[in-house]
């Protein structure tokens, strides 16, 4: 069986941060920007996302409006989180089919059982949560497009893998600065030797927005 393919979508401003320091993703988000995030999402089978993207804005990582969808059921919806420390609060758990929460073996059984009654819990042998493992077990389930929404450690995971596919980026014009800001990939990095490469396959402007796609197959 393929893999599902795997698209990741990000909103950066003009000095590469994905969010201020504080972790706030909404201060430079647009409507376009907005807009164009929920047009992905409809186009895709499943919507991944770190943990600390949803502690962060509370996602309900849901297609709005619904007539987005045309008539297509609304994507699964899975949370990466190494140590599965979440609220059943968040939104992500709300309304529709229970949400994956992908971890691991380091994280508590408390934790995990916190969890149980709001989502389908999978739990990954070792310390990590490999993008592997992740789209293995959403192809299972019948993706066969996966749309990353970051933050930029989940992201830094596909990379790192060799099975990010393509990358849209919306250059917003704003600088956010601060050493602590996250970027869209975090991890290890490469180095310059194994730098990941990317084509250009579309631009376009709205406004003082560039909204760029990338592909890693090159």
């Amino acid at each position: 069986m393929p893999r599902p393919f795997a698209t990741a979508i990000v909103a950066m401003s003009l000095d590469g941060k994905i969010a201020t320091r504080d972790r706030d993703d909404t201060a430079f988000s647009s409507r376009a920007d907005r807009r164009f995030l929920n047009e992905k999402r409809a186009q895709s089978d499943a919507l991944v996302v770190g943990a600390g993207t949803v502690r962060a804005g509370d996602p309900p990582m849901r297609v709005s409006p619904r007539s987005l969808l045309k008539g297509r059921p609304e994507p699964l919806r899975a949370v990466v989180s190494r140590l599965c420390l979440l609220s059943p609060d968040l939104k992500v758990f709300g309304a529709g089919t229970k949400t994956l929460v992908f971890t691991c073996e380091d994280a508590s059984p408390g934790a995990r059982k916190a969890l149980a009654g709001v989502a389908d819990v999978r739990v990954s042998p070792g310390s990590v949560v490999r993008a592997s493992e992740v789209l293995e077990a959403l192809g299972k389930l019948g993706a066969k497009r996966v749309l990353i929404e970051g933050g930029g450690e989940l992201i830094w995971a596909f990379l790192e893998e060799d099975l990010l596919d393509e990358i849209h980026v919306t250059l917003c014009p704003v600088a956010i600065g601060g050493q602590s800001a996250p970027t869209p990939a975090g991890g290890a990095g490469f180095d310059a030797a194994t730098l990941k490469r990317a084509k250009l396959l579309d631009s376009r402007r709205e406004g003082d927005e560039l909204f760029l796609h990338y592909s890693f197959r090159r």
